[in-house]
């Protein structure tokens, strides 16, 4: 009976639904199923998991613009990783949730055509392309503001051994580290030390 079987598969996809972790799995699910779409049944349901999934992936986005507004005069590096350096994890940072958007922009660009025809207009995704922007400005300028705040020529750190042989064959330091932090405070290059 075709009533039976109906049921069966809407049975089927409400299982597969909620069994799907992640956003692309119920996704694909929805794309694996869409060819019982001309049946009354199936089609409510698969307009029922797709409004689910979709509100899955724009919650997603929705939760990434929450914490990068909420969290970006201050990242939370240490929780992430305690070696992070201020300026470098808060770009890293940034471009995690970028990485998070973009996987979601893609998901969404390649499953279009049924997500549209169901429960968006789009609007969503123009808001997420936003964020995208925004996150990137954000790295962007964490970099500017570390490059700024560096002091000294930093071609001419490059031309400073910092590691020469001792007389006994070991190497050690050509410079001591509190020169290196004077030029990188005077932008000078520090006087070599003499071996005695």
């Amino acid at each position: 009976n075709i009533r039976e079987l109906e049921v069966l598969i809407q049975g089927i996809i409400g299982t597969a639904i909620k069994g799907a972790k992640l956003i692309n799995h119920g996704l694909e699910i929805l794309e694996v199923f869409s060819p019982f779409n001309n049946r009354d049944l199936v089609r409510r349901t698969l307009s029922k998991c797709t409004k689910v999934v979709y509100g899955k992936l724009t919650n997603r986005i929705a939760l990434i613009k929450r914490l990068f507004n909420e969290r970006r005069g201050n990242p939370p590096l240490r929780q992430i990783s305690p070696e992070w350096p201020k300026f470098a994890g808060a770009a890293a940072w940034a471009r995690m949730f970028q990485r998070d958007v973009e996987a979601s922009i893609d998901l969404f660009t390649r499953y279009k055509a049924h997500l549209i025809s169901n429960v968006s207009d789009g609007s969503e995704m123009e808001a997420a392309n936003a964020l995208c922007g925004a996150l990137n400005d954000f790295a962007v300028k964490t970099y500017n503001t570390w490059y700024t705040g560096v002091r000294g020529d930093l071609n001419s750190m490059l031309y400073i051994p910092l590691m020469r042989r001792e007389r006994d064959g070991q190497l050690g330091l050509a410079v001591a580290v509190q020169d290196l932090n004077e030029l990188g405070r005077s932008g000078r290059r520090p006087r070599r030390r003499r071996d005695r």
